[in-house]
């Protein structure tokens, strides 16, 4: 059920519904078991029975939302550091910001990236054919 709740966060916070995007985002990483806190200065996750590609996703697209929300660059920082790391380990090919869009994509400056394809089956990302290139 993550996939498709964080899909349709996704919809509505390009359509400017931030707030039921918000509480969708959040409903789609708290059933993904992801979370961040500071330890140290540096966010660290909950463990998570998900593929690490199916947390970049949810939380990177968190992370664009929040990037957009008067006073919250902080919150939205930490759950962009931990959708790297969590992209990193996944093996998906290509940079984050390249498949997902820029951290800057909802506020019109940025690309909306365009790489990789949700698996529902295997509840992972897959690259498209671009990004094997």
């Amino acid at each position: 059920m993550a996939v498709p709740l964080v899909h349709t966060a996704y919809v509505f916070s390009r359509s400017g519904r931030v707030v039921l995007a918000e509480g969708l985002f959040r409903e789609a990483l708290r059933r993904l078991h992801a979370s961040v806190d500071v330890v140290d200065g540096a966010p660290a996750a909950d463990a998570t029975d998900a593929h690490p590609s199916t947390v970049a996703l949810a939380s990177w697209r968190f992370s664009q939302l929040l990037s957009v929300m008067p006073k919250r660059e902080g919150e939205a920082q930490r759950w962009a550091e931990l959708a790297a790391g969590e992209w990193a380990r996944g093996g998906v090919l290509g940079e984050i910001d390249d498949a997902l869009g820029s951290r800057d994509a909802l506020s019109g400056k940025g690309h909306h990236g365009t790489l990789v394809v949700s698996n529902l089956i295997l509840g992972r990302l897959l690259p498209s054919g671009e990004a094997r290139q």
